[in-house]
């Protein structure tokens, strides 16, 4: 993943395909593209360059065609140590 100025930006893969995911700050939430519909509630998990691991809880909207994750508390941990691979649980 790539730190820019005030977001987080990376790739992520889903069976066959590829998204552009983008981490920024805002109100806690998750929007996923259309074809992931029928998740109300997901739980992210973050793994980090140094070793850490992250947990983000949060609700789920739809509408995009890329990965979007806004947390202020994510955004401003995970640029100093940026995310290696993450996973989304949907509930």
């Amino acid at each position: 993943m790539n730190l820019g100025e005030s977001y987080i930006e990376g790739k992520a893969t889903s069976k066959d395909k590829e998204y552009t995911v983008n981490i920024q700050g805002g109100k806690t939430c998750l929007v996923l593209p259309n074809e992931f519909e029928g998740c109300n509630h997901a739980i992210i998990h973050f793994f980090t360059e140094k070793g850490n691991k992250l947990k983000l809880e949060t609700n789920v909207e739809y509408n995009r065609d890329w990965i979007q994750i806004y947390d202020d508390f994510i955004t401003s941990t995970l640029s100093v140590d940026l995310p290696i691979a993450m996973t989304i649980d949907c509930e």
